[in-house]
């Protein structure tokens, strides 16, 4: 009566005792429709146990089931019909995990090609949020594995559906929705090659605010305030460069010609998986690409420091190492390095011991400066014939 006057509803134990307690009867009822005298079996944790209680149904009210789940009169609840035994159900339900288990086994191989499109299919107003390949290569693969998931869906699992409702972001716990990535793989993977370009796109205009860095003009020699330093004679920070690369090479001689197609290739080659053309954007960025490269070809080239050779120093069989790999044509070579410098372990045996050499040689219209190191190591009382163990060449203007 309290509770009442409170306003509050009556909790399980407050209900009106049963004026008699039922028998439950020797036939269980286990599937719908379930009627007022039906014995069932319910869930619940009444006694202590999360199990399956022999309880009698004693009342139906607004599709909720009064049970008495054995004991005294008090001993009832009200439970949806999703607590009461149903065989149809469970059979169902076993059907359906037993074609998940069937699915999954079937369907491993195919996890990389599932997992780079699903995201848009769980979440398809977030965008490509998560981390993209920068080869379109892998999206064709995807595409490729996709294809033959899609027909095996089709083929075996029409009935399959996703039942976790714990994990739902967790797309490796839901099946149906393996089966959908692929089946709408061709309008992902267009999702996927837009959002894919346009982060390379940029990608490389970061690259080009960086490019004409990178080729500055700096210090062939480096050695200030190391052991390195007795390597080098006076004079050797005079000597100045702009790096060697293969991309600067390209840039100097083909116009940036092989750089251009490899960002293409990233860039582009996403439109051509998924058998799209290059947008006006796209098309637009290569344009400004052209004239940016163009721009540092000739800022390199005005910038080019003019040619200092400090080294003086001979040795016939470390010079002709060092040139040995050069094809144009050799204008300077001396060895720069004062002394050798003696490398010692811990008990005073030498290790190996280094000079530097200089060289200037001519290709293509252009000069190069190469530094390198010539290291020998112990052989018998003396010294093995040595070789090339580093090598960094620089431009400089041959006059």
């Amino acid at each position: 009566m309290f509770l009442v006057m409170l306003g509050l509803s009556h909790p399980a134990w407050a209900q009106q005792p049963l004026e008699t307690v039922p028998t439950p009867s020797a036939t269980i009822k286990r599937q719908p429709p379930y009627l007022v005298g039906d014995t069932v079996e319910a869930h619940g944790n009444w006694w202590g146990q999360s199990k399956w209680y022999v309880s009698v149904i004693v009342e139906i009210k607004d599709g909720k089931y009064r049970i008495h789940y054995g004991g005294g009169r008090y001993n009832t609840d009200w439970i949806g019909e999703d607590r009461l035994r149903n065989e149809l159900r469970e059979k169902e339900e076993q059907a359906v995990r037993d074609l998940q288990a069937a699915f999954w086994k079937e369907s491993k191989p195919f996890e990389p090609g599932v997992e780079m499109l699903v995201r848009l299919v769980m979440k398809p107003d977030g965008g490509v949020t998560w981390t993209i390949s920068n080869r379109p290569d892998d999206l064709k693969a995807a595409l490729a594995q996709l294809a033959e998931l899609d027909r095996i869906c089709k083929a075996r699992y029409s009935a399959l559906r996703d039942t976790e409702t714990t994990w739902k972001d967790d797309y490796t716990k839901l099946p149906a929705t393996w089966c959908k990535t692929a089946a709408q793989r061709q309008a992902l993977a267009t999702t996927y090659a837009t959002a894919a370009t346009s982060q390379r796109v940029a990608e490389q205009r970061k690259w080009l605010t960086t490019l004409a860095e990178r080729y500055a003009v700096s210090d062939v020699h480096v050695a200030a305030g190391s052991w390195y330093a007795v390597l080098y004679p006076r004079g050797h920070d005079k000597v100045k460069g702009i790096i060697r690369t293969d991309e600067l090479d390209d840039l100097l001689d083909g116009g940036g010609a092989k750089t251009l197609a490899r960002i293409r290739g990233e860039v582009s080659g996403y439109f051509a998986v998924v058998g799209a053309t290059e947008d006006a954007a796209t098309l637009a960025f290569y344009d400004e690409l052209t004239g940016s490269l163009a721009d540092v070809k000739a800022r390199v080239e005005a910038s080019l420091p003019a040619s200092v050779f400090v080294a003086k120093g001979k040795d016939t069989a470390m010079q002709n190492g060092g040139k040995a790999d050069i094809s144009g044509k050799i204008l300077k070579t001396a060895v720069l390095s004062p002394k050798w410098v003696v490398t010692v372990d811990e008990n005073g045996h030498a290790e190996n011991r280094v000079k530097i050499g200089s060289i200037v040689y001519k290709i293509g219209g252009r000069c190069i400066y190469r530094s390198y190191v010539w290291k020998q190591y112990p052989r018998g009382r003396g010294w093995d014939a040595g070789a090339v163990t580093e090598a960094t060449e620089f431009y400089q203007r041959c006059k």
